[in-house]
């Protein structure tokens, strides 16, 4: 999340003028915002890496970008190496294996016997979420649209 400064006061602007006070206003507010955004940041991390076990904990500290992800407590990047961590894509992989395995995980999901379909849509999601983060594209396998253009084609 990023706030947006107010821009700068018209030049020329007197300091008891109505927009000069109004700007001082917005400007106090964004200070305001600004702080409350770092520390809600700061909590949000803080709260996820407190939930992390201590094997998990050792995986995201040798995860590359890890110390940068810390030092500005990175929600988006934790809870995204987390997530790879958890399908069991290193962060140390060779990122064309991750791919391959992120597909191979991906194509051999089906819904259990037992499974509600809330649940295995949550985990399907995920598991594309997975594969688009290591580079994969849903529905652009260029042999398969040939495949079935082709079929569409020979049907007409």
């Amino acid at each position: 999340p990023v706030l947006v400064k107010p821009g700068p006061p018209i030049k020329g602007t007197d300091k008891d003028d109505p927009e000069m006070f109004e700007w001082k206003e917005e400007y106090k507010e964004f200070l305001h915002q600004n702080r409350q955004l770092k520390d809600n940041l700061r909590s949000i991390y803080s709260l996820v890496w407190g939930q992390c076990s201590q094997p998990m904990k050792a995986k995201l500290m040798a995860v590359d970008g890890y110390e940068l992800a810390d030092r500005l407590c990175d929600c988006i990047w934790l809870l995204n190496t987390i997530k790879s961590i958890m399908f069991k894509f290193e962060g140390q992989k060779e990122i064309f294996h991750a791919n391959i395995e992120a597909r191979h995980h991906l194509d051999c999901m089906k819904q259990k016997e037992d499974e509600n379909t809330n649940s295995f849509l949550e985990q399907f999601k995920a598991t594309v979420d997975a594969f688009e983060h290591y580079g994969g594209s849903i529905g652009t396998d260029k042999g398969l649209i040939e495949a079935v253009r082709a079929e569409m084609i020979s049907e007409d």
